[in-house]
């Protein structure tokens, strides 16, 4: 079992969306009894596309809500950096490309022993974690 789960962007967008959350979503989250976590890598993701539309409000209710549901942000360590980085060179040599920020989303709950809920499993699917659609069938 995981210390905790870390929250993908992508599932993190979905409470600061216009339309909300899926049922689904709302379900899950209401249910949680598990530490969460985001990486700094997406508090920076979610900050700054709040910045590009320029919903500063709603970048402010973000960081507060953070605050209140007492989600900790990650750092990126050096550690962390590393492990990123072999696996950017493991799927360079198989082939596969991947993102720098999903890399070191991944290396943060990798190195924490998170699970990681998001809306694009594929991203995470070569790491040794739990990475899950909280929106899909599995709540």
């Amino acid at each position: 079992m995981s210390k905790g789960i870390l929250l993908d962007t992508t599932v993190i967008s979905q409470f600061a969306a216009k339309s909300g959350p899926s049922p689904k979503m709302v379900e899950w989250f209401s249910e949680l009894d598990q530490r969460l976590y985001i990486s700094a890598i997406n508090y920076y993701e979610v900050i700054a596309g709040l910045h590009e539309i320029q919903a500063f409000q709603t970048a402010e209710k973000f960081k507060e809500l953070l605050k209140t549901l007492s989600i900790e942000i990650l750092p990126v360590t050096q550690e962390i950096s590393e492990q990123a980085a072999i696996e950017r060179g493991r799927g360079k040599v198989t082939g596969q490309v991947r993102k720098m920020a999903d890399l070191l989303i991944g290396a943060t709950a990798y190195s924490h022993g998170l699970s990681v809920a998001t809306a694009n499993v594929k991203d995470f699917s070569f790491w040794e974690f739990d990475a899950f659609d909280p929106a899909s069938s599995r709540v």
